[in-house]
């Protein structure tokens, strides 16, 4: 993940589990619940600053099925704060901040994302995705920064009902 306006991307981790909800021949809908863990790094003379925040992530997705197995995806992804913290690290040591103490205001509590991605399911149920998420709300009001992630997953697509 990545914040506007940052230095460096940190890489971090998404876990979830997504649904299929409509399957059609050529469409389909899609939703889920997914954790993910985004942040950036901000390098200020002698000291860094890396900048976690976790969100609790609900994607929306259509799902355009080209050819078997190959899909193109768009949505949008509501993302919820579940954590955040600002990490300066210094030549006097590190310490760990709340956004609201080292910015003088508190992060959104809430972002939205517009999502593109292409996903490959092999016949065995193996699926390959890549996807590209644009943060839509500042993360903090008066500064210019929003998200923007970059996510490759592999997971496994069964039947249940």
């Amino acid at each position: 993940a990545w914040i506007s306006n940052m230095d460096e991307p940190i890489a971090r981790w998404t876990a979830g589990v997504e649904f299929d909800l409509i399957t059609e021949s050529v469409f389909g809908v899609s939703s889920g619940v997914n954790i993910s863990r985004q942040g950036s790094v901000k390098y200020a003379g002698r000291r860094d600053v890396e900048h976690e925040i976790d969100y609790i992530t609900v994607p929306v997705i259509v799902a355009a099925h080209v050819v078997r197995g190959l899909s193109l995806k768009i949505g949008i992804q509501p993302a919820f704060v579940t954590y955040s913290s600002c990490l300066e690290k210094s030549v006097y040591g590190n310490k760990t901040y709340s956004f609201k103490d080292y910015y003088g205001q508190d992060i959104n509590n809430i972002d939205v994302s517009a999502l593109i991605g292409i996903a490959y399911t092999f016949p065995n149920g193996v699926t390959l995705e890549e996807r590209v998420c644009i943060g839509g709300i500042n993360i903090v009001d008066d500064k210019n920064w929003n998200n923007y992630t970059y996510q490759f997953t592999i997971g496994f697509k069964t039947k249940i009902l």
